[in-house]
C-alpha cells in the first residue's frame, strides 16, 4: 500500500539563489511537514540543461537509496493549494489495479510532438483538446483518457519539475536516459517519452505544482489541469 509519509523530497535548488531557496523551504515546510526534505545542490554547467540533467541524476541516485517513494522538484515550483489533498493521492494510487511507475505532479504542454499538434489546433484556442480517448496539448505533449477523474496516462510529455517515483526499475531507466542526453547534449526530458510509451506513467488531471512564473518558472505552459477538455470530432 502506498503511505505518501513514506514519501522523501529531493529538491534541487543553487544555495546562492537564496530566493528560491527560502521558496522551497518554506512551501516544503508548510504543506509536507511529515516528509523528509533533501537538499540537492544544482549543478552549474554550460550548456544549463546539461546542469539540469546532471542534477536530477544525482537527485535520482540518491532517490533510489531511499529504498522507498521519492519526489523529485526544480527550485521554480509553486504548489495549488486548494487542490493539495495528500489523501485523495493515496487513495487513488491504491486502488489502482496496476500501479504506476511514476506520477507526474506537475503538468507541462510540451511534448515531441508539436507540428502535428500545430495542425490540430488550427481554429481552437484551447492549452487540450480531446478525440476519443486522447488527449492533445497545444505544444506538443499527450496524453490518454483511461476513465479516471483523478489520473490520465502520459504519453508524450517534456517538463521534469515535480515528479513521484514509486517504481526503483523506472528511476534507473530514467539514469540510462540522463545519461545519455548528456552524451548527446541534449536535455533528458526529450528522451523520456520513449519510456512512457511502454510503462504505466501517469498524471494528476490537476496537478499540485506548477513553475512559478513570479521566480521566472514557465507558469504558462504547466498551470493547466485536464479536467473539462472541449471534445473534436477529427484530427
Amino acid at each position: 500500500m502506498f503511505n505518501f509519509n513514506e514519501v522523501e523530497i529531493f529538491w534541487i535548488n543553487c544555495s546562492t539563489n537564496t530566493k528560491r531557496q527560502d521558496h522551497m523551504k518554506n512551501l516544503l515546510e508548510k504543506y509536507f511537514p511529515n516528509n523528509k526534505k533533501h537538499h540537492v545542490e544544482a549543478v552549474m554547467h554550460s550548456p544549463k540543461y546539461q546542469g539540469v540533467t546532471m542534477a536530477h541524476t544525482i537527485s535520482i541516485l540518491k532517490g533510489i537509496t531511499t529504498k522507498r517513494p521519492f519526489i523529485i522538484l526544480e527550485d521554480d515550483v509553486n504548489i495549488d493549494a486548494t487542490i493539495l489533498s495528500i489523501n485523495e493521492l493515496e487513495n487513488q494510487i491504491n486502488k489502482m489495479k496496476e500501479k504506476p511507475r511514476v506520477v507526474y505532479i506537475g503538468l507541462s504542454t510540451w511534448g515531441t510532438r508539436i507540428n502535428r499538434h500545430k495542425e490540430i489546433f488550427k481554429g481552437y484556442s484551447e492549452y487540450a483538446i480531446k478525440y476519443n480517448d486522447r488527449i492533445f496539448l497545444d505544444k506538443g505533449a499527450k496524453c490518454s483518457d483511461i476513465g479516471n477523474d483523478y489520473f490520465v496516462k502520459v504519453d508524450d510529455m517534456y517538463g521534469a519539475h515535480a515528479i513521484l517515483y514509486l517504481s526503483k526499475e523506472y528511476a534507473i531507466k530514467t539514469l540510462k536516459y540522463c545519461i545519455m542526453a548528456v552524451e548527446l547534449n541534449k536535455p533528458h526530458d526529450i528522451f523520456l517519452p520513449k519510456l512512457m510509451k511502454k510503462n504505466m506513467v501517469l498524471a494528476q488531471r490537476v496537478p499540485w505544482f506548477f513553475q512559478w512564473a513570479k521566480i521566472g518558472g514557465q507558469e504558462k505552459c504547466t498551470k493547466i489541469e485536464l479536467k473539462l477538455i472541449k471534445n473534436i470530432e477529427c484530427v
